[in-house]
């Protein structure tokens, strides 16, 4: 009805069928289609030039492409003997062509590395690397691998950093190993297959032994002789040259100890049993130590304690056999810590043992021996007696100090005893055994300035001599 009003406003005659209607209605359409077309086609051509040229040359390379795509595919002759020769020689040449710059750049790296000197490649290059650069940079090359390896500068300071200020003890340590870095990396290695726990690695351990050892009667007037002042010397120590020389070892008697070894075992509660069994198996080690280095002249003790005190093996030489079979017997005693009572017990077993063998010896030198003095005096010379004390010193403040003064007690009633500490099982007072092992530390005051030098001096060797054989920082509870 709409459409035959809008033919009628526009004064044409309305369609009478149905043709003539749709008709008319494709024309509208269709004039509207073009008319639309006409309009968008001149917006996309003004855009396309106003924005971009249009390119008309990729069009044409693709179309040359599908051509030459589309051509037949030629079948390959075998050349001739002349033509491969010449081939070959372009290919070797074009060959050489490439690979001479590369081996001249090469050439020019390894001439760079080489007169690299080892001072600044030990020195500020390694300086600025760690623990696992190093490592890295050791499989490198060889050069670089000997320069990680063999530096100490670097691996010592590694050391301070990680574990404190190196020792006498450590630094024996690290000759035992090969170099700082080699021990490092196997103190590296027993502290992680050990933790939590802390123990020593097996240079350390060698090195301990050795320096306990060093303490027999030969070494330790060598030691005395070497660092007190030769003008001061006081009187007393005139005998000891004679004693340190060849001719007169071979006079003294096997029969003659060399140095005395007493081991004051704490089998109290708080030590377990796996402590108890580290506690024997470095006693066994160290018996077999010393006799090796004395040729079976040294006497060896083991007292145990805890509330009450055993004396579990006298002063007497034993063979390091015997000692293992011993040591494995051993069984552990409950109850407290009381190490003042084992000082005590330690003395007066020292004590017993002078007085008992004063009189011993079949030769002349022991029967020199014997007129001179005490048991504990061979030649003039004092018998080196070490106390090694394995505990994991946790006693209350009263022990505490009662310890310390049984030890100063110790100390003055024998000259030449020197004690140790071997720290095992959990959160140990290093504090309470520095305090033990420092009345028996001796050094010459004359050789320092001051009081306080005199008395850092003494506190730091005593920290040395207190070591860890297996420790936990953690409460036992």
């Amino acid at each position: 009805m709409l459409r035959i009003l809008r033919w009628l406003k526009h004064g044409a005659e309305p369609p009478t069928t149905a043709t003539d209607t749709a008709a008319s209605t494709t024309r509208v359409r269709r004039s509207r289609r073009n008319r639309g077309v006409r309009v968008g086609s001149w917006k996309r051509q003004n855009a396309a030039s106003t924005s971009a040229p249009p390119v008309p040359a990729l069009t044409t390379r693709s179309k040359a492409a599908k051509a030459k795509s589309k051509r037949p595919v030629r079948k390959a002759t075998a050349p001739s003997d002349e033509a491969a020769a010449t081939s070959s020689s372009a290919a070797a040449a074009n060959l050489s062509a490439v690979a001479k710059p590369a081996i001249k750049k090469s050439r020019r790296k390894k001439v760079h590395i080489d007169i690299l000197p080892d001072d600044i490649l030990d020195g500020p290059v390694l300086d600025a690397l760690g623990f696992k650069d190093l490592c890295a940079l050791s499989l490198v090359c060889r050069r670089f691998d000997l320069a990680v390896n063999q530096g100490s500068k670097r691996w010592r300071t590694l050391y301070r950093e990680r574990w404190g200020e190196p020792c006498a003890i450590t630094a024996e340590a690290s000759k035992l190993a090969g170099g700082w870095s080699k021990f490092y990396k196997a103190k590296h290695v027993a502290e992680k297959e050990s933790a939590p726990w802390i123990q020593p690695c097996e240079y350390e351990l060698q090195a301990i032994l050795n320096h306990l050892a060093s303490f027999s009667l030969g070494s330790f007037t060598e030691e005395a002789a070497a660092v007190a002042p030769a003008p001061a010397a006081p009187a007393t120590m005139a005998p000891a040259a004679s004693a340190t020389s060849p001719g007169q070892r071979t006079m003294i008697s096997r029969s003659v100890p060399r140095i005395m070894v007493t081991f004051l075992v704490d089998g109290s509660g708080s030590v377990t049993e796996e402590d108890f069994s580290t506690m024997t198996t470095f006693m066994s080690k160290a018996v077999a130590t010393v006799n090796a280095h004395t040729e079976g002249r040294a006497k060896f003790g083991v007292i145990q304690f805890s509330n009450e005190v055993k004396v579990e093996l006298g002063l007497g030489q034993i063979t390091s056999q015997a000692f293992d079979a011993f040591a494995n017997g051993m069984s552990r005693m409950n109850g407290g810590t009381n190490i003042a009572l084992a000082l005590s017990k330690a003395c007066s077993t020292i004590a017993s043992s002078s007085s008992s063998s004063g009189s011993a010896g079949g030769d002349g030198a022991s029967a020199s021996a014997a007129a001179a003095g005490p048991a504990t005096c061979v030649a003039g010379v004092e018998l080196p007696h070490l106390v090694l004390l394995l505990t994991d010193g946790r006693v209350d403040s009263y022990q505490a100090r009662e310890a310390v003064d049984r030890a100063e007690q110790f100390a003055s009633q024998v000259p030449g005893v020197t004690f140790f500490a071997f720290a095992v099982g959990r959160s140990v007072d290093k504090q309470e055994l520095t305090k033990i092992v420092r009345k028996t530390c001796k050094l010459d005051p004359k050789a320092f300035e001051t009081r306080e030098d005199f008395n850092e001096a003494k506190d730091r060797l005593a920290e040395t001599r207190v070591m860890g054989l297996r420790t936990l920082d953690e409460p036992p509870w």
